[in-house]
C-alpha cells in the first residue's frame, strides 16, 4: 500500500462525479512514468479517503449483467431416456422372473400329473394345461426376443452412442416392458385359479369316494378261522390323524394264504390288504395335497408375483399403476377410453356453451340449479384385487384445450401422459411452504398437493387463470406465471391394509427443468423464493446442500456485493410481466403468491430464470380475520397478512428494488420509464416505446 498524502488543491477542485468518471473511463493511467508499479491508478487499486472519523473506499470491478428468462410460453416434451445398461439389467431381471414362474407352474403340472391316484379325466386336462403353457411360454419368450432385439439395434454406434438410446427406442422398449410384466402378472392371476381348481377337484373327488364307500375292516380272534368282518368308517379327521402319527403306519411282515387277499397281523387283530391300500390311498392324498394346502386352515399357496406390491399391474394400459407414485394414479386415468369418451362429450359441450352464451361460466345453473361448471368435472373409477382408486379431473375439457395450446403439438398430450407415469418424492429445503411436493422422472413437471382451502381457492379460480394464459399465449404477451396443466382428486383405499388416502394435486411445470440446456455448467443453481417481505423470511439452512431455498432476508445479503444488475429492457419486460400478472392476481384476490428466482454463475455468464409460484390461496373471509390481529397486535410494523391491492403494491416495489438497472445510452428515460411499467397503462408504454430514438 502507498503512504498516506494529503490532497492536492488541484484534487480538491475535481467534484465527485468527475472523480467516477475518471474511475470508470480513463483507460490508462499510471501512478508515475518514472515508477516500475505500472498498475492502472483506478482500475487496479483500492483508494481510502480519511476526513476526521470517517473513512471512505473506493474499488472498481467488473459485473456481470443478469440475463433473465420467464417461463417460456410453449413446452416440448422429450421422452425421459436412461441409460442402455439400466434396461439390460432391468430386461435381465425381468427374463428371470418370468421364466422362473412358467418353471413352477410345469413343477405344479407334473406333480399333479404324476399322482398316481389322479383320476384320467384329469390327467388329460393337465396334459391341455401343459400345452397352454408352452404356447404362454412362447409369447413371453417373442416379447423378450423383441425388447432385447431393439437394444441391440442401438448398439450401432460407438462411444457415448452405444450407453443411450433414442427417443423413439424408449417409448417402444418401455412399453413392451410394461407389456411383459403385465402379461406375467396376468399368467400368475390365471394359472393361481387353474391350480386352485385342480387342487379343489382333487379334494371334492376324495369327499365323494369317502361318502360312498366304507373301508371294511376284518377281525380275525386269535385261535379261529373264521369271524365275522366288522365294518367301519374311518372319517377323515381319523385319516389325518393317522397320518401324523407315523407308528400306526409302520409295515408288518407280509404272509400269503390260499386266498389272493393277504392279511396283516397285529397281536390278535387282523386287516385286510383292502383296508390297508385304503389307508394308504387316502394317506397319500393327504401328503399330496399338503403340498398345496400346508396350514391346518388348508389355505391355497398362490405362486407369487415377482414384482413389486405397490405396482397394480392387474390394470389394463399402457402405463403402471403405482400407488405410491401419485402421478402414476393419473396417467392411468388419462389414458383411459372413459376419459376420452367422456372428454369429448364435454368438449363439444364446451364448444357449444361458449358459442351460445358469453357469460361467465360460475354464473350458469342447470334446470337443478346445480352450476354448469360441476359438469365440466369427470370421476373416472378404477381398481383391482386388491385397491380401488377414484380420479376427480377439475375442468377436463378446459384445462385439456389449454395443454394443447401449452404443448408444441397435439401428440404431446401422450407425452404429458406419459411424463407423469412416474415420480419421485421431492422436498426442497428453506422453504415455508408445508405441503408434500414430487417430481416426474423426466423432470418436467411438479406435483403439489393442495389443503381444503387451496383447493377450493384454485377451483373457482381456474377457468379466468386459463383464459388468461391462452390469451397470454395467443397475443404473445410476457408472463411471469408458472404454467398449471392440471388439478385432480385422488384416493385410493387398499383392501388388505385399510389404508385409505385422499389428495388434491396440482401439476406445474418445472422452472428448474431444462435450464442445463440454456446454461451448460455442473454447478448447481442457487434458488430464492422472494415475496417482497422482510418479515420471517430468513430461511437457516446448510448453504453447501442442493435444493436449498433460500428467502428475500438471504438475498439481500447475497446481493450486497454483488446486486442482480440487469439491463433496461431486460428490466422493463420482467416489470411490465409482473405488472400485468400482478393486476390480474389481486383481480380475483388471490396473495401470498412469490417470485421463484434461479440463478446459474460462471466465468462467462450469468443466468436468471424467474416465474411466480404458489398463486392458488384467495384473501378469504379467514386472512381478512388474520390481517386485522395482526394489524392489532403488531405495533409500528405492518402485517404480514394484508390485502390483495397491498400485497401486489408491496411485491411490486421490492421486486423492483431487487434487480437495479445499470445506466446506458437509454438512462435519460429510465425513470419515467419504469414508472410507467409499473403503474401506467400498457397504451401509455406503447406511445413510450414509440417516443424512444432508434
Amino acid at each position: 500500500s502507498s503512504a498516506k498524502r494529503l490532497m492536492s488543491p488541484r484534487t480538491w477542485s475535481l467534484s465527485f462525479t468527475k472523480f467516477l468518471e475518471l474511475l470508470f473511463h480513463l483507460e490508462s493511467f499510471s501512478v508515475s512514468s518514472t515508477r516500475s508499479c505500472q498498475h492502472h491508478i483506478f482500475r487496479d487499486h483500492y483508494h481510502y479517503f480519511h476526513s476526521q472519523q470517517f473513512v471512505a473506499s473506493f474499488r472498481l470491478f467488473q459485473i456481470k449483467l443478469k440475463e433473465f428468462y420467464l417461463p417460456k410460453s410453449t413446452m416440448t416434451l422429450k421422452p425421459f431416456v436412461f441409460e442402455r445398461d439400466y434396461y439390460i439389467e432391468l430386461t435381465k431381471s425381468l427374463s428371470v422372473n418370468g421364466y422362473n414362474i412358467f418353471s413352477t407352474i410345469v413343477e405344479r403340472l407334473v406333480e399333479f400329473k404324476n399322482f398316481n391316484l389322479m383320476p384320467e379325466f384329469l390327467i388329460s386336462k393337465i396334459d391341455q394345461y401343459l400345452s397352454q403353457e408352452r404356447i404362454e411360454q412362447q409369447i413371453f419368450r417373442s416379447l423378450m426376443d423383441e425388447i432385447q432385439l431393439k437394444m441391440t439395434a442401438g448398439n450401432s454406434g460407438g462411444g457415448e452412442q452405444k450407453r443411450q438410446l433414442d427417443a423413439a427406442s424408449y417409448v417402444s422398449i418401455d412399453d413392451q416392458i410394461v407389456e411383459a410384466k403385465k402379461f406375467i402378472t396376468k399368467i400368475v392371476q390365471n394359472w393361481n385359479t387353474i391350480l386352485l381348481d385342480l387342487v379343489q377337484i382333487i379334494k371334492k373327488q376324495e369327499k365323494q369316494r369317502e361318502s360312498s364307500k366304507k373301508i371294511a375292516i376284518k377281525v380275525v380272534p386269535s385261535g379261529e378261522s373264521s369271524a365275522e368282518i366288522a365294518s367301519s368308517v374311518l372319517s377323515e379327521t381319523d385319516l389325518f390323524n393317522i397320518s401324523e402319527n407315523s407308528s400306526a403306519l409302520q409295515s408288518q411282515p407280509l404272509t400269503t394264504g390260499d386266498t389272493d387277499e393277504s392279511t396283516i397281523e397285529s397281536g390278535s387283530t387282523k386287516m385286510t390288504s383292502t383296508a390297508d391300500d385304503e389307508i394308504t390311498r387316502r394317506t397319500g392324498v393327504f401328503k399330496f395335497l399338503s403340498t398345496f394346502l400346508p396350514t391346518a386352515e388348508n389355505d391355497f399357496v398362490p405362486l407369487k408375483s415377482p414384482f413389486n406390491d405397490d405396482e397394480h399391474l392387474q390394470l389394463s394400459g399402457k402405463f403402471v399403476v403405482n400407488h405410491r407414485e401419485l402421478s402414476s394414479i393419473i396417467a392411468h386415468a388419462l389414458s383411459m377410453s372413459e376419459y376420452e369418451q367422456r372428454l369429448n362429450e364435454e368438449t363439444l359441450l364446451l364448444n357449444e356453451t361458449s358459442q351460445e352464451q358469453n357469460t361467465d361460466v360460475k354464473q350458469q345453473v342447470d334446470d337443478n340449479g346445480t352450476p354448469l361448471e360441476d359438469h365440466q368435472h369427470i370421476d373416472l373409477h378404477f381398481h383391482d384385487s386388491s385397491t380401488k382408486f377414484t380420479v376427480k379431473i377439475f375442468y377436463a375439457a378446459k384445462f385439456h384445450l389449454l395443454r394443447q395450446t401449452i404443448l408444441t403439438n397435439h401428440s404431446d398430450e401422450i407425452s404429458y401422459i406419459r411424463s407423469l407415469s412416474h415420480c419421485k418424492k421431492w422436498q426442497p429445503r428453506g422453504g415455508k411452504s408445508k405441503s408434500e411436493f414430487w417430481q416426474t422422472t423426466d423432470d418436467y413437471f411438479v406435483l403439489k398437493d393442495l389443503n381444503q382451502k387451496e383447493s377450493f381457492s384454485f377451483s373457482t379460480f381456474a377457468p379466468s387463470y386459463i383464459e388468461y394464459i391462452t390469451n397470454s399465449i395467443k397475443y404473445n404477451r410476457p408472463t411471469t406465471l408458472t404454467k398449471i396443466l392440471g388439478i385432480y382428486h385422488i384416493q385410493y383405499r387398499h383392501n388388505t391394509t385399510g389404508e385409505n388416502f385422499k389428495r388434491d394435486i396440482l401439476v406445474l411445470e418445472n422452472l428448474l427443468n431444462n435450464q442445463n440446456n440454456i446454461f451448460n455448467s455442473t454447478i448447481p443453481p442457487i434458488i430464492y423464493d422472494l415475496k417482497g417481505s422482510m418479515r420471517n423470511r430468513f430461511a437457516v439452512v446448510d448453504e453447501t446442500q442442493t435444493d436449498v431455498v433460500f428467502l428475500d432476508e438471504n438475498f439481500l445479503t447475497h446481493t450486497q456485493e454483488n446486486p442482480f444488475y440487469v439491463r433496461l429492457h431486460t428490466k422493463w419486460t420482467l416489470m411490465k410481466a409482473l405488472n400485468a400478472d400482478t393486476q390480474f392476481l389481486s383481480k380475483h384476490g388471490i396473495v401470498d403468491y412469490s417470485l421463484l428466482v434461479s440463478c446459474h454463475n460462471d466465468e462467462q455468464q450469468s443466468i436468471v430464470f424467474v416465474g411466480i409460484i404458489d398463486y392458488i390461496r384467495t384473501y378469504t373471509w379467514d386472512k381478512k380475520i388474520e390481517t386485522i390481529v395482526k394489524s392489532m397486535s403488531s405495533v409500528g410494523q405492518s402485517p404480514t397478512v394484508i390485502s390483495p391491492e397491498h400485497y401486489r403494491t408491496r411485491f411490486l416495489r421490492q421486486m423492483d428494488q431487487y434487480f437495479p438497472v445499470v445506466p446506458d445510452e437509454w438512462h435519460a428515460y429510465e425513470k419515467k420509464f419504469l414508472d410507467l411499467s409499473l403503474f401506467q397503462t400498457e397504451t401509455m408504454a406503447a406511445n413510450l416505446v414509440n417516443d424512444l430514438p432508434t
